[in-house]
């Protein structure tokens, strides 16, 4: 069985051409095991007969027979991982060319979570910046003035840009949420919290990019937000709030009132569903969501959010 000293996990549904522009920035080497689990592409999209990485050296490629979502291929790829540390990447993502300049300074690093900044670009112009690092690069620059280390470790919740001790999510028994929105956000809280040693290094290590068709998207848009939508990430949201909670942290109130905002606005009746629930399971925190609620509500007095169906 081979040794590697990485794993990067990649899942990917019906991009082929971005997920080959991916692979192409990952270094071919011997300490670095790569795996992509296909998420039940469409076949009129995907040659799968010339899938991407198929015959590319270090490489294991899953095929999922149902679409289940991207937490569902990231835990598919956590059964075969070897690797001391996982690296977890978007298949319309890249990195950096001196990528592997990290994997040589950070193989043996004394650490459970490393934490790297990103960069944004758009897909189809990689030389324009996008927006989904913004909040990234700006805690850095807090950090890099305060030296507070709170804002990186419990804000930033995306798995791309940090490597994960293997051993650590083993022990922990950390998995990815199988929902369609915001699978990750719970894993990447809990490996952060529980991190016995937490590095931090202000270089990137990562460029995630936006383009209209990413999961990502609906935030930057002004289009109908689907109740899925609105109910995964508001469920994923509420459990990390309550980790935070459980572990005397301070809750990230701003990220989690946007998705209740955006709730609320599309879909009110059906959150005083959730917020009923709330109260009953979690009361602390099903006081603070009514309360919000309330509100959000009075501020729409003349005119009122309308349910969305």
């Amino acid at each position: 069985m081979a040794t590697y000293s990485y794993t990067i996990i990649i899942p990917h549904r019906n991009t082929p051409e971005l997920l080959q522009r991916l692979l192409e920035t990952i270094p071919q080497r011997d300490d670095v095991q790569t795996i992509i689990v296909d998420d039940h592409s469409n076949k009129d999209i995907v040659d799968f007969a010339h899938f991407p990485g198929c015959s590319r050296a270090h490489t294991e490629v899953y095929f999922s027979r149902k679409r289940k979502g991207a937490g569902h291929a990231r835990n598919i790829g956590l059964d075969h991982a070897q690797g001391k540390w996982l690296i977890f990447a978007d298949a319309d993502d890249l990195f950096p060319p001196h990528f592997g300049n990290f994997l040589d300074r950070y193989a043996d690093a004394d650490a459970d979570t490393i934490l790297f900044n990103a960069q944004d670009a758009l897909s189809s112009n990689l030389s324009q910046p996008g927006r989904r690092c913004r909040y990234i690069q700006k805690a850095f620059d807090r950090y890099a003035q305060s030296g507070n280390l709170s804002e990186l470790r419990y804000v930033k919740l995306s798995p791309w840009g940090q490597f994960f001790r293997r051993e650590q999510v083993s022990r922990l028994h950390l998995r990815f949420s199988e929902t369609h929105y915001c699978n990750d956000i719970l894993f990447v809280a809990s490996a952060n919290i529980y991190a016995r040693k937490f590095l931090v290094v202000n270089e990137v290590a990562y460029i995630a990019t936006e383009h209209e068709k990413s999961i990502s998207a609906s935030l930057y848009s002004n289009k109908k937000t689907t109740l899925l939508e609105c109910h995964n990430r508001f469920g994923q949201h509420t459990k990390v709030h309550l980790l935070f909670e459980k572990n005397a942290i301070p809750p990230d109130q701003h990220n989690y009132k946007t998705h209740i905002r955006r709730y609320i606005d599309h879909y009110p009746l059906c959150f005083a569903g959730e917020v009923a629930l709330l109260m009953v399971l979690h009361p602390k925190t099903g006081i603070f969501v009514a309360k919000y609620y309330l509100r959000r509500l009075r501020s729409h007095q003349g005119n009122p959010p309308s349910q969305q169906i």
